[in-house]
């Protein structure tokens, strides 16, 4: 009898903590996804090369062409989301430690980072 309850006890601790984090923990959409996700919802979506976002003269956050691969700006409203694609997770990683936008939610969701209202985060499903 003891096994039992024991293995209930896990079972109920690891539902409780799936259902608390299990929203974002498992959130694998990626770049294209969350681009096709916000023209459904009827953003107007405009993408750049990661070489056409850093020759933008008013581009911020500042980020290398050599790690960004693509670059989409999305806007609806007053929602407005910026989603940045890197080379590679750990480049993510680097350069989002390094960037922010004011008044925006910022995140990082594999090799993609976004800065974002909240409406557009949820959106856009990252």
């Amino acid at each position: 009898m003891k096994k039992s309850e024991s293995l209930l006890l896990a079972i109920t601790v690891l539902t409780v903590i799936l259902s608390f984090a299990g929203c974002s923990l498992f959130n694998n959409t990626s770049f294209d996804e969350a681009k096709e996700n916000l023209k459904n919802a009827g953003y107007t979506v405009t993408e750049l090369t990661g070489e056409e976002y850093v020759e933008t003269p008013d581009a911020l956050p500042s980020v290398s062409s050599a790690t960004l691969e693509r670059y989409v700006y999305a806007v609806k409203n007053s929602e407005e989301i910026h989603i940045f694609l890197f080379t590679s997770i750990d480049t993510a990683s680097n350069e989002y430690t390094f960037m922010h936008m004011e008044g925006l939610l910022g995140g990082q969701n594999n090799q993609v980072v976004y800065f974002a209202t909240k409406q557009a985060r949820t959106d856009s499903k990252l």
